[in-house]
């Protein structure tokens, strides 16, 4: 599935966390480009945007800090489902008070969970934030 991309992508957050950049610098992918879409949606990074460099399309992530600390480090874990388990959107509204911040991927494409329950859709968890 996602998984991989997410994970590098990830690892490449954090990394640019304990530098204190406030720019990363990251390959792209498209798959990252929807991350990154459901995390400005929900606020935890500042944006991001396109370029190219001889040919070469990089994305550059706009890293939020909030008290001088990196917006995703408040959250202590992060889950990547292995298994493509189905949550229904009943699961989703149950569990949404366990899980800070949760990623699922719907038949409308990724998104957080508040999104999904809103629309009314269940979908498989991808990433659990806690």
């Amino acid at each position: 599935m996602h998984n991989n991309v997410f994970l590098k992508l990830f690892n490449a957050i954090k990394i640019s966390e304990s530098q204190k950049s406030s720019v990363l610098k990251y390959n792209y992918s498209s798959k990252s480009i929807i991350l990154l879409s459901v995390f400005f949606k929900e606020g935890l990074i500042r944006g991001y945007f396109l370029d190219t460099i001889n040919n070469i399309k990089i994305i550059y992530i706009l890293i939020k800090y909030k008290q001088g600390k990196f917006n995703l480090s408040k959250y202590k874990s992060f889950y990547f489902n292995i298994k493509n388990i189905y949550s229904s959107l009943n699961c989703l509204k149950r569990n949404q008070n366990f899980f800070n911040f949760c990623v699922v991927s719907t038949r409308k494409g990724l998104m957080s969970e508040k999104n999904a329950i809103a629309l009314g859709l269940g979908g498989f968890i991808v990433i659990k934030i806690t």
